[in-house]
Order: C-alpha cells, then sequence, then structure tokens
C-alpha cells in the first residue's frame, strides 16, 4: 500500500478556483517546488526549504502555496513571484497530507505523529489538534462548503476514521469496521456522507450524522488504494492492488463495471466531469482511458515512462493531464490520445497532477 508512505510522497491538495496558479510538491528533490502559472511550459521554482517537501495546497483564490517539508517547517509563498511570505516551525516533519478549509483561510495537515492539525493562515496559531488515532495518519480533509467546513475527517492506519469537529476540536464520530489500514476519505458533495477506502479490500460510504454504514463496496480481492465520488454522487471508483478498477452504483453497491489492468495493480482512478470517461494509472506505466458505459478502453496513452502516479481531467473534459517518475507531466488531447504537451520537471518522479478549474494548467507533485 503506498498512498501515504514511501520517499516519493506527494500530496496536492488545493487548486486555485480562478485558474492563476498551480503547484506541485517534490518528495526525494530537497528544496524546490515548481508553481506552473498561466503558461504550461514556463514555471517558478520556490525553493528554500532544507529537506523533502512531502505536501502541497494552494488557496482558493490561487495567490498562495503551502509548503510543508521534514525539515519542520511549513511555508507560504507568493504564487506569482515565487517569494516566501511566512515561515511556520512547528511539527511539520511527519506530516503526510495537507489540504486547505473551502475558504481558504485555514489548513489542515495529517501527521505520523498521530495527529490531525487544524492551523490559521493569517496568523499561523494552531486552531485545533485533532488526536485520537493510535497510529499514524494518511489523509485529512476539511468537509465541504455545505457543512459551514466546520468538519474534518481523517483515515488513519489504526483501521479508522473519524470525524471532528474543529471548534471543539473533538471527534465526534469515529468511523470502525474497516479490518486495515484506512487509505482515503472523502465526503459527498453535501457533506452528508463519507466515502472511505481501505487495505481491507474494501471502500465503505457512511452516513455523517449516525455513522450507520450504508453501503459497503465489496468485490475486490486486493487493498484499495483510493475511493472517489463520480460528478454527481451517483457512482464510485475505486482502485486497487488486484490490477483492477471498479465502478460501483452508490446507492446499492453493485459493480457495474470492472476494469482490468495488464499487468500491475491500479494506482488512481478518476472521473470526468460528466462522469462518462475515467481515466485510470497503474504501476506498470501506463495511463489508459475508458468509456464508463461500455467498458471500454479506447485509448492507450503512450510514451509515458516509469510509474504513472496520476491522471486527471480538466474541467472540460477534453483533455488529460498524466503525471510519471520520469520527471514530466504530459497534457494529452481526450479524442486523439495524443500528447498535447510536455511540462518538464526537475529530474524526480512525479506523482500526481491536477487542473486548475479554467483548464489552464496543470499542478502535480513530484518526488
Amino acid at each position: 500500500w503506498l498512498k501515504p508512505c514511501g520517499p516519493w510522497t506527494g500530496v496536492v491538495c488545493g487548486t486555485s478556483a480562478h485558474g492563476q496558479a498551480s503547484v506541485h510538491a517534490s518528495s526525494p528533490a530537497p528544496s524546490a517546488i515548481r508553481a506552473p502559472m498561466t503558461e504550461m511550459l514556463s514555471a517558478t521554482i520556490l525553493q528554500g526549504h532544507s529537506d523533502n517537501i512531502v505536501a502541497a495546497a494552494i488557496t482558493a483564490d490561487g495567490t498562495q502555496v503551502l509548503t510543508t517539508s521534514r525539515d519542520g517547517t511549513a511555508r507560504f509563498w507568493d504564487s506569482e513571484s515565487g517569494i516566501c511570505l511566512k515561515i511556520l516551525s512547528g511539527p511539520f516533519a511527519g506530516v503526510r497530507a495537507a489540504s486547505f478549509s473551502p475558504d481558504g483561510l485555514r489548513f489542515v495537515t495529517a501527521s505520523r505523529d498521530l495527529t490531525a492539525k487544524v492551523w490559521e493562515i493569517g496568523s499561523g496559531r494552531t486552531l485545533a489538534t485533532l488526536a485520537g488515532h493510535r497510529l499514524s495518519l494518511n489523509a485529512a480533509v476539511f468537509g465541504p462548503r455545505a457543512s459551514g467546513c466546520s468538519m474534518v475527517a481523517t483515515a488513519s492506519d489504526d483501521h479508522t476514521a473519524k470525524i471532528w469537529a474543529i471548534e471543539a476540536s473533538k471527534c465526534v464520530l469515529t468511523i470502525v469496521g474497516h479490518e486495515d489500514s484506512v487509505t482515503s476519505v472523502a465526503f459527498s458533495q453535501d457533506g452528508t456522507q463519507l466515502l472511505t477506502a481501505s487495505c481491507d479490500h474494501t471502500a465503505k460510504l457512511r452516513d455523517v450524522q449516525s455513522g450507520l454504514c450504508l453501503v459497503t463496496f465489496c468485490g475486490h480481492v486486493g487493498g484499495v488504494l483510493s475511493a472517489a465520488f463520480s460528478p454527481k454522487g451517483a457512482h464510485v471508483v475505486t482502485a486497487s492492488f488486484d490490477l483492477t478498477a471498479k465502478v460501483w452504483c452508490a446507492r446499492s453497491g453493485e459493480c457495474v463495471r470492472t476494469l482490468e489492468a495488464d499487468m500491475s495493480w491500479m494506482r488512481f482512478a478518476a472521473f470526468s466531469s460528466d462522469g462518462a470517461t475515467l481515466v485510470m494509472t497503474s504501476r506498470d506505466g501506463t495511463a489508459k482511458l475508458w468509456n464508463v458505459a461500455s467498458g471500454e478502453c479506447f485509448h492507450t496513452l503512450e510514451g509515458l515512462c516509469g510509474e504513472v502516479g496520476s491522471a486527471v481531467f480538466s474541467p472540460d473534459g477534453g483533455q488529460v493531464v498524466t503525471a510519471s517518475d520520469d520527471g514530466r507531466a504530459k497534457l494529452w488531447d481526450v479524442a486523439s490520445g495524443e500528447c498535447l504537451r510536455i511540462l518538464e520537471g526537475d529530474g524526480c518522479l512525479v506523482t500526481s497532477a491536477v487542473f486548475s478549474p479554467s483548464s489552464a494548467l496543470a499542478t502535480d507533485a513530484s518526488g
């Protein structure tokens, strides 16, 4: 199970709401993070950390970038100039993931020290320390705007996920039922449901208020690395060690499609904005585009080198950006399968990539 572990770890946790900037984090490249601007092939290099960067996020307005590093600091950067605006010293060395609140005023970190912490960006103060997990945390995400940004969900190696009330620094719900590490968490758009994925081969959908398990997505024969909602929440996609990705009916838990990899386990899967197409990556260095309705692979994106960490659709669904450990992010045309642009990294592996909402640029996390 690889999502939060290993020397390549980089987590992209946010994108610009106005399409002005994006960011990717570097893990084994100790001190630099590149933030591509409006031109895909130009970049601002953010330098200053003295050790590996393990998490990165960008504010909703696209003006600031957050990086956390094994050097024990968190840094805020101006996304246009690359100037470091603020340095926070604290328990950042063990951070595995970071994400901004939807309103862009706070950020949350998930750490190996068994806690998640909510931070106020303006003052740098710790607003809440969320302690209660018995093993390392793998993910922490805010609830959506519909919930008032008052909740955080965490996933842990202790086989549980927890939902927290930020103001009280109190766990309001401990979600049990998984029999192995919980690898990811995701709120539904209305904040009423929580999707968890686990190394116990399952994903589960829970009611946020009661903790009641509404659906168990059972059918994988290997650990589930990620689980995501379709745009309207009608379906869920999971990616697994068992060399498959599966599309499920979110209401019934029925598997409606099984998509098989040729050689290696599925690492990442994501829906297009209309829910009609899936892009999936695998450890064997491939990315494939699939028609959800027919289950047919209609393009294999060729020319990738090494493990492909992620692949994400542009908001209009016309393009896909891939990130791989050859140090490159590539932009592809969905209709033709042709590579449109190459974004050069710094020679280190690139593990994740996302588009800004305007489709103008991509964000990648390199390791």
